[in-house]
């Protein structure tokens, strides 16, 4: 990296000195574009000489008399990705002719850094790791070096950041000595100082680099320390290639202090190295893998580099204790320790032994050949792994896992095509989704590794509510053929509730065939032995409105990127070569038994559907039809004269139901329609009326200009509970103020209002009291014997009094 920053800075310097001094020399030559018009030859021959095929030089509009360029460009294959604004020279000409170039100061207004070059297509590897600066036919000498504004894009930090650089460099006979001053000028504070010397004849290193920045800076940027803090940084080394020391110190607040040290000494095969870290090793390690590293870590490592390039590792001794962090918590896992030894060259990792242990749960061995490009891979793996590891790696659905994996097996091959061997094993495992609210336990999973193919044999879990569910077959992991599959999926009578509207229990089975990454194919005929589809609770709650959130704090932020308010959209996929598009092929059956309750609805159900067609384009044939059901209010028993549930293309279901009946010489129809969260109760009548009038007909059988003010209000509360303006009945709250089990306002045969109220006396008592307009009034009492068997009996004043026993069952 340094290499290339000073290669990099010396073009810069060699277009601006030759640029410069070509701009005195005017010869006409014939434009090869229209950029190049006014171009000297001399000028072209610079832009060509240090050009090359990965990076291509433009200079344009040169002021010889003030000694400045207005636009220089680097480009590569990709395009501009640099650009140096009105450059500036002072420099003593005459010191040139001696081989000295002597630059009083040099000055840009703005050096814009688009984005990554990138890398040079012909680099081949080095055949010595040896460091060295290049030799440049003069002696460079900068007195002040200034540049008013870097900016670079987020591509390179993170973050888009605009510095300020100040600084001086002296170069001569291979040996260069420089220092440098950087502000952070779109930020309250930052300041950073690099010293850089390096001499090619004595091969020795001098260097210092201090950071001291706010939060969100460009060192926690692209650290990616968690929330980004101030950060605080100290690199520096001194010493030839042969006895080097760097030591490294960052320190941010809530942390203890990271510290390390690397070391080079001179060896009879090359050069031996040591380093040593200690700290939170975690801010330095990605996002997704920070959470496995605690506060107190040390890294112990030395070994040797040869001059082929080639690396030996005597010893690499990761330790961390104390560990508090909840991934590894909460698996019984307080310390871990990585050991191993072993040997790099030519891309190929010679693994002599690697042992990681963590208590009981947590136990891996690996030995063998790791090539990184072609064949040769050899590695054999052996241990015990806490399924719970894996957690962090699905936080963002909440996916958990728990449980112990046993692994022993074999790899050989490559990695592009790796052919495993050994046997794997799975006890006691859980697997949660919050999502579906999918809980299974017991898991068991019996397998083996095969040539390219995982078997499983069987996987089996129990349902948290009932039943369970096992799954049998193979993957191959063959990734050019899309990694083909044969899975086998059985549902023994499970039961499923979603925690919000829907329960049952299943039977029957489902198979996935194909490549898993191109179109697979998913078959099924499943029973529904029994299922209910509740909309209580969710009728008339309001969708969400689109909100644009702005100004957004962090707490805020991270709350609602947990919720995904976004991804509860619903979108479908296009048919692409490289997203799991699966095609279907099911059967879904309910001969009965399947229910639709709630708001006074008690529907069942019974039919058949079958969904065919890719995902992106479902095709649904047929429904489930209405077999008997009711809608009451207001004691009104209105029963459906026909109903169906059916699926549309992106698999929801949609839900009519329709109840015909007559009062008062008017033909009214209740339509139920919707889906399970959107459900809307839509009144008709022939001839027309509002919607009021056909309801207050509806239940009380007369017009609403005759009705009292008691049942207008049971009127408006019936209104009210249907279309969702309120979760519950007024006079179902009025009935708990008066602390009555039962309480209600209706009229009889003729129209007269009736007052009935009860009350349990005790769990198998009830005593019930109906008085009426008219005059008459009754006593009731019911006495269950039974869930069956019950005995109920009433004595009436101007009524008639009765006695029985009854037999009754629920079908």
């Amino acid at each position: 990296m340094i290499k290339m920053f000073f290669l990099r800075f010396f073009v810069i310097i060699s277009i601006l000195v030759l640029s410069l001094r070509s701009a005195g020399v005017q010869f006409s030559v014939k434009p090869q574009n229209d950029a190049d018009v006014g171009k000297s030859w001399f000028l072209s021959f610079v832009e060509h000489a240090l050009s090359s095929p990965n990076q291509q030089i433009r200079i344009s509009n040169i002021d010889g008399a003030r000694t400045s360029v207005n636009l220089i460009t680097v480009a590569d294959r990709q395009g501009i990705w640099l650009k140096v604004s009105n450059a500036r020279l002072d420099w003593n000409r005459l010191a040139l002719l001696t081989g000295y170039l002597s630059i009083n100061s040099l000055s840009a207004e703005c050096i814009e850094v688009l984005r990554k070059p990138l890398p040079n297509a012909s680099a081949g590897k080095s055949k010595s790791w040896n460091f060295s600066l290049p030799n440049l036919p003069i002696a460079i000498n900068i007195s002040s070096l200034h540049v008013s504004q870097v900016l670079f894009g987020k591509e390179f930090f993170g973050i888009a950041s605009v510095i300020s650089l100040d600084g001086n460099l002296t170069f001569a006979n291979g040996t260069l000595d420089s220092a440098f001053n950087m502000n952070r000028l779109d930020s309250p504070d930052g300041d950073f100082r690099l010293l850089a010397g390096y001499s090619n004849n004595k091969q020795h290193l001098n260097f210092v680099f201090e950071l001291s920045e706010p939060a969100n800076g460009i060192a926690a940027n692209i650290l990616k320390i968690k929330n980004r803090p101030p950060v605080n940084l100290l690199l520096k080394g001194n010493g030839s290639l042969d006895n080097l020391d760097i030591n490294l110190m960052m320190a941010t607040p809530g942390n203890s202090i990271l510290n390390g040290t690397f070391s080079l000494r001179a060896a009879s095969k090359g050069r031996a190295f040591s380093i040593i870290v200690k700290g939170p090793v975690g801010n330095l390690v990605l996002d997704t893998y920070r959470p496995l590293f605690s506060s107190d870590i040390s890294i112990d490592a030395n070994g040797m580099i040869a001059v082929d390039n080639s690396v030996q590792l005597d010893k690499f001794l990761f330790e961390e204790k104390n560990i508090n962090t909840p991934v590894l918590a909460k698996s019984g896992i307080t310390s871990l320790r990585l050991a191993m030894s072993g040997s790099y060259k030519d891309q190929i990792l010679n693994i002599v032994k690697l042992d990681l242990t963590a208590a009981k749960n947590l136990q891996m061995k690996v030995s063998g050949l790791l090539p990184f490009v072609g064949n040769g891979l050899n590695l054999k793996v052996s241990g015990i792994v806490p399924l719970a590891l894996a957690n962090q790696f699905l936080a963002d659905r909440g996916i958990q896992f728990s449980g112990i994996l046993t692994a022993d097996a074999s790899v050989i091959g490559s990695l592009d095509a790796p052919r495993l061997n050994g046997n794997f094993l799975v006890e006691n495992g859980q697997f949660i989704d919050p999502e579906t609210n999918l809980n299974l336990s017991r898991m068991m999973l019996v397998g083996r590794l095969d040539g390219e193919q995982i078997i499983i044999e069987h996987l089996t879990g129990d349902s948290i509510s009932g039943g369970s569910a096992s799954l049998s077959g193979s993957i191959s992991t063959n990734a050019k053929q899309n990694f083909p599959a044969n899975l086998t999926l059985s549902l023994n009578h499970m039961c499923y509730n979603d925690g919000n509207m829907l329960a049952g229990t299943v039977h029957g089975q489902m198979t996935l065939k194909g490549p898993l990454m191109h179109n697979p194919t998913i078959a099924a005929d499943i029973l529904i032995e029994k299922a209910e589809i509740n909309i209580s609770g969710v009728v008339g709650i309001a969708t969400m409105i689109e909100v644009q959130h702005r100004h957004l704090t962090p707490p805020i932020a991270r709350t609602l990127e947990w919720a995904r308010i976004q991804a509860k959209k619903t979108t479908i996929l296009a048919p692409t070569s490289r997203q799991f598009v699966p095609k279907f092929n099911m059967r879904i059956r309910a001969p009965n038994r399947l229910f639709v309750r709630g708001y006074g609805l008690d529907v069942e159900l019974g039919g058949q559907i079958y969904i065919a067609g890719l995902i992106t384009d479902v095709n649904p044939i047929g429904s489930f039809n209405v077999l008997r059901g009711r809608l009451d209010i207001l004691n009104q028993h209105l029963t459906f004269s026909e109903g169906q549930i059916t699926l549309t293309g992106d698999m929801n279901p949609d839900l009519h139901f329709i109840v015909r009946t007559e009062a008062d010489d008017v033909n009214i129809s209740l339509v139920v329609s919707g889906r399970p969260n959107n459900i809307s109760f839509n009144f008709q009548s022939q001839p027309e009326l509002p919607q009021n009038e056909i309801l207050s007909r509806l239940i009380f059988k007369r017009s609403l200009n005759e009705l009292s003010p008691v049942q207008i209000a049971q009127l408006v509360d019936a209104m009210a509970e249907l279309t969702g303006v309120i979760n519950k009945s007024l006079f179902a709250e009025l009935t708990s103020g008066l602390r009555f089990d039962n309480f209600d306002v209706a009229s009889d045969r003729v129209g007269n209002i009736v007052v009935q109220a009860g009350r349990y006396i005790r769990d198998n008592i009830y005593l019930g009291v109906e008085t009426g307009s008219g005059g008459s009034a009754k006593g009731t009492v019911n006495l269950d014997i039974n869930n069956n068997l019950k005995i109920k009996g009433g004595v009436g004043i101007n009524t008639d009094s009765n006695f029985g026993i009854f037999y009754e069952k629920d079908y």
